[in-house]
């Protein structure tokens, strides 16, 4: 806003003299004096009325982050819950798994060691060996058999069948039948 200085405030006055005159200056001085109070009134409060819309936005804005503050800690909660029940059922299999263990103990072998062997570490049953599965032939699609020759002819060749005895057919060694 502008500055009034004193000597400005002397030059209105001598002027509002000489226009007015003296017997309604006084009257003038106190109108004049409500209206400056008013405007400051009316400045004071619009400027009061901007600060609280900027205090209600900034509490509004605090407000938007301690709520997502609230979600995110409802999420790591329910994900704390989640992954207790996970512990939880993960001791009740542990736990069934050394009943079933124990069960076991108890109905086979007393040691756990045979033949020989030595019980693994903490005096449990060493693993069971790993069987890999038997050999299945890779046989071509059955071609037609030639009763008279006892030889089937087939893709990669006659195979030639020879009789086990117990009534089943294998191939014979070199017939061109590969294992898998």
């Amino acid at each position: 806003m502008f500055e009034v200085g004193f000597w400005e405030l002397v030059l209105i006055a001598v002027v509002a003299l000489l226009v007015v005159g003296p017997e309604r200056l006084p009257a003038l001085a106190r109108t004049v004096g409500r209206y400056v109070g008013k405007m400051r009134r009316v400045v004071a409060q619009v400027r009061d009325d901007i600060e609280r819309e900027i205090r209600a936005d900034e509490l509004k804005k605090s407000l938007d982050e301690a709520n997502a503050l609230r979600e995110a800690y409802d999420e790591v909660d329910q994900t704390k819950r989640e992954l207790d029940e996970a512990v939880g059922a993960l001791d009740e299999a542990r736990a069934n798994y050394e009943r079933y263990r124990g069960e076991e103990t108890v109905s086979g072998s007393t040691s756990g060691a045979e033949d020989g062997e030595t019980p693994g570490p903490g005096g449990e049953d060493p693993e069971p060996p790993v069987v890999p599965p038997a050999p299945q032939w890779d046989v071509p699609d059955p071609p037609s058999p030639d009763p008279a020759s006892g030889s089937v002819e087939g893709t990669a060749g006659p195979v030639h069948l020879e009789s086990s005895g117990e009534g089943e057919s294998t191939p014979a060694k070199g017939s061109g039948a590969r294992p898998r």
